[in-house]
């Protein structure tokens, strides 16, 4: 599986318009080449509403290359600037595909950057002291990814989707409730927790607001 992070700056007003072709072409494309609209946001706290992001699962870089031509047919005068990237999954649970239950209204656009030496580590102590809370916690995990090509420093990206503002502002407060935990389990968690923060030289935290597929 590889997946398109595609991010669009669209020109003021231009969102119905751009949003518009993406339903009634471009996703029916997508589709008939295997492709899985795994998100469609639009900004919401860190970038503005008229940026959107895209991220697609494809099986494989053909499936990719044959979807590429319906984005012609978008009119250059809705948008200001675009990049696609490629990336591929670094764990397992990360999805090939979303259930209409699997989406939310809010997600939560993480970025790590750290020497690549560390991304076995990495994917270790997030699964083991983060990711475990989320079934519990109602969250919906899309996946965990880098850039297929190789990239020093190597940059990590993790989604979460949200039923809204309060439910991510309370998911983050209890994620790190220790009150049903030993205090064992607790302090393998928390020196996880550390280990993450000591081998990440940059983060980022964006909010994107899900648009209807």
């Amino acid at each position: 599986m590889i997946l398109e992070e595609r991010n669009t700056s669209l020109f003021a007003n231009k969102t119905n318009s751009y949003m518009e072709i993406c339903r009634d072409n471009i996703w029916q494309s997508i589709r008939s080449s295997n492709g899985s609209i795994i998100c469609s946001a639009s900004g919401f706290i860190g970038n503005p509403r008229t940026d959107i992001l895209q991220i697609i699962a494809y099986p494989d870089i053909e499936s990719w290359q044959t979807s590429q031509g319906a984005w012609s047919s978008i009119d250059n005068s809705l948008i200001k600037k675009e990049t696609v990237r490629i990336l591929r999954p670094i764990d397992s649970d990360s999805k090939s595909n979303i259930s209409p239950e699997e989406r939310k209204n809010i997600y939560e656009y993480q970025k790590f950057i750290m020497d690549p030496v560390y991304l076995n580590e990495f994917t270790t102590c997030f699964k083991e002291s983060i990711y475990k809370n989320f079934e519990s916690l109602g969250i919906s995990f899309l996946g965990i990814w880098t850039l297929a090509s190789s990239s020093n420093p190597l940059e990590i990206i993790q989604m979460t989707g949200y039923d809204n503002i309060n439910h991510w502002e309370e998911c983050r407060l209890k994620i790190f409730d220790t009150n049903n935990e030993s205090d064992e389990l607790w302090d393998r968690e928390k020196a996880l927790r550390d280990r993450l923060e000591e081998i990440t030289i940059e983060r980022s935290l964006n909010l994107v607001k899900s648009i209807v597929i």
